[in-house]
């Protein structure tokens, strides 16, 4: 594969990797100063009333986001136009759906309605839902920098503003309307970023058309909501708002990895693949394999260090009241992997337009998730719902990888050089947590630099300099 595709692809990655990491870094340090500060009842409603609003917006992923970067990836002059009628559309949508759950949110809430913290956060889904297709706009146009700056300062503003506001002593209802302001300024910053280079037209006669043509996406996008939010859901109807609150504080810290190895796939590595897959799917194969290797190492080593230092990242940061989600953490390390796993295949299967095929792997995940979590929720609890949460992806992973390998988007010896010596990491991870249960800071020092040692063993030395080849602007080297 030549080396310019592929280090384009490598640059963009990075950028949005840095911009979304240091996004969800800080609003999952924003996360565990509010948990810390409140009771797990009231982060419990304020965690199920954020996923219902989240689960509204979802709806308005009609697909023509990703259509418009498809479509404007090949000709900049359509994006006016496209971005016109997508955000026409969310708002159509968007507003009667969060208008309509507002009278279910008591539901999630054991029977108690808490009408101002929905609307606030039902207004903060809002500016999310209508700032994705500004995102992709500017991420077309390659203004990959633009994005990693605002997603940075939405993540530090909102771990500043919730600092302040706990010093202050103040309340869920007031960090809800933080959050609302937050998300509104810099929808209106991102506005302006976006008018600048990209002119807003409304073309409603394309509407119908460039909806048919990409509501396939739209589906797909909102069985995975519907999937990933299947879990939590169930625990908020069944089991209340405390259990929620302990689930949340577990899963709020693991939610910076699904959000960063969503946002290099979705913003980085499939529009590359768009055009990959039309001009050379050689080039498509090489980069697919590339996803592969990235997201398994990541995926994996992220996994087996929170793994690891699951009690003292917890009780160090939450206190001894989160005790409960130590357990639950450790449990959803697996899920964190099996979702990093999950990325390559989906994206090999989007750009290569394989989403009815896509579509009905989610069905059916979806399917079977929601039939054995009426069980495992309603019968263990929290466990069961991160039990839930795994057996979803596990069906998914299964039936990814089959596919694209029997497509050969992708193939298995691209990482089957590493599963000895991770294999052997993962071992030595159980048994530190199982032989050294009460050395909080010293087993995590121990085992961080062993797994550093073992995962730079079976990358090599010839992988490595690779990799830091791509590092240096004008260096040409493949990396596969």
């Amino acid at each position: 594969m030549k080396s310019k595709p592929l280090h384009a692809l490598f640059v963009r990655a990075t950028y949005a990797f840095s911009g979304t990491l240091v996004g969800r870094l800080s609003a999952a340090a924003a996360g565990v100063i509010m948990a810390r500060s409140l009771q797990a009842e009231m982060f419990g409603v304020y965690s199920a009333l954020w996923e219902l609003s989240l689960l509204c917006g979802s709806f308005t992923d009609t697909g023509m986001t990703i259509g418009m970067q498809r479509d404007g990836a090949n000709d900049h002059s359509q994006l006016g136009g496209l971005l016109g009628n997508a955000l026409f559309v969310r708002l159509v949508i968007g507003v009667p759906a969060l208008v309509i759950a507002f009278f279910f949110s008591s539901k999630m809430t054991a029977g108690h309605l808490y009408g101002l913290i929905y609307l606030f956060l039902s207004l903060a889904s809002a500016a999310v839902f209508l700032s994705e297709p500004m995102y992709s706009v500017l991420q077309v146009l390659g203004r990959q920098r633009s994005v990693a700056a605002i997603e940075s300062v939405r993540g530090v503003g909102s771990l500043i503003g919730i600092a302040a506001l706990v010093a202050l002593r103040r309340g869920v209802t007031e960090m809800a309307l933080l959050q609302a302001a937050i998300y509104i300024a810099v929808f209106i910053w991102l506005a302006v970023a976006t008018l600048r280079v990209s002119p807003l037209r409304f073309n409603f006669r394309e509407t119908v058309s460039q909806f048919q043509t990409s509501f396939v996406y739209g589906i797909s996008g909102l069985v995975f909501s519907l999937y990933s939010r299947i879990p939590f859901l169930y625990l908020s109807y069944f089991k209340g708002p405390v259990a929620v609150g302990y689930y949340a504080a577990a899963y709020r810290i693991l939610s910076v990895l699904y959000v960063v190895g969503a946002g290099a796939y979705q913003r980085a590595f499939l529009p590359s693949l768009f055009g990959l897959h039309s001009k050379d799917i050689g080039a498509f194969r090489s980069a697919g394999n590339f996803m592969q290797k990235y997201f398994f190492i990541f995926g994996f080593f992220s996994a087996v260090v929170l793994y690891i230092s699951a009690d003292t990242v917890i009780l160090l940061l939450m206190g001894h009241k989160y005790a409960p989600s130590i357990g639950i953490m450790r449990v959803l390390c697996l899920s964190v992997f099996l979702n990093f796993l999950l990325y390559s295949g989906d994206a090999c299967m989007t750009a290569a337009d394989k989403n009815y095929r896509k579509i009905l792997f989610q069905v059916i995940g979806t399917v079977v998730g929601a039939a054995a979590g009426l069980y495992l929720v309603k019968t263990y609890g929290i466990m069961g719902t991160a039990c839930t949460d795994i057996l979803i992806r596990l069906v998914l992973l299964c039936l990814f990888l089959s596919y694209t390998y029997k497509m050969r988007y992708m193939d298995f010896a691209s990482i089957a050089r590493f599963i000895p010596a991770f294999a052997l990491a993962l071992a030595g991870s159980i048994a530190s947590v199982l032989f050294m249960p009460h050395a909080l800071v010293l087993r995590p020092v121990v085992m961080g630099i062993a797994l550093l040692v073992i995962m730079l063993a079976a990358l090599g030395p010839t992988y490595l300099r690779t990799l830091a080849g791509y590092l240096r602007p004008h260096r040409e080297s493949p990396l596969c």
